[in-house]
């Protein structure tokens, strides 16, 4: 009788019929494999699209951000999407984040412009700030799973704390540059 194979990324049977795919990521630096995964041709597929997706998005910034955090969670004791501390700073800051997006929408449509270069435009749109502000997001609550794992574990709340504290600011900024009702020149 043949062992069965699994899919490590959705845990579905691989029926001994298709083709089992090997999903690995290298570490150039130190020449050596960081994660290696076995995949059904769904799963994969589903990978592909996703980082394509991510490619014309946002091209290094977001890919490179999802392959650290894909590492950093093979490499690390305790999962961080089992981490109440992730998900706390990860909510607070995206509050905040969309907080900041919003009014930054809004500032627009009254003839404001975006001077962050990282979105690449004077008025970007709110999927395009969403695509490269939420992976920056995600790894800013990652780096405070990541310190609350170390020996400094008490400061995995700081992270998010300055980077949702920057877009409250912002979000502040936004609504006084230009106030609601008046027209930017």
């Amino acid at each position: 009788m043949a062992k069965k194979t699994f899919c490590d990324l959705c845990g579905k049977e691989i029926p001994s019929t298709s083709r089992v795919f090997d999903i690995s990521v290298f570490d150039e630096k130190r020449d050596r494999t960081i994660s290696e995964r076995e995949a059904c041709g769904r799963c994969v597929t589903r990978v592909h699209r996703a980082l394509n997706f991510l490619a014309r998005q946002a091209p290094r910034v977001t890919a490179v951000l999802l392959l650290v955090a894909l590492t950093w969670s093979a490499a690390g004791a305790r999962p961080f999407y089992k981490d109440k501390k992730f998900w706390l700073g990860l909510a607070v800051d995206s509050a905040a984040m969309a907080a900041d997006y919003k009014t930054s929408q809004d500032l627009f449509a009254r003839g404001g412009t975006e001077l962050n270069p990282i979105f690449g435009s004077r008025r970007p749109g709110s999927g395009r700030m969403v695509a490269i502000g939420l992976p920056l997001t995600a790894a800013v609550a990652f780096v405070g799973h990541r310190i609350g794992e170390s020996k400094h574990s008490k400061l995995w709340w700081i992270p998010s704390a300055l980077d949702g504290g920057d877009h409250v600011v912002l979000a502040i900024h936004n609504g006084q540059v230009c106030p609601a009702g008046a027209r930017c020149r």
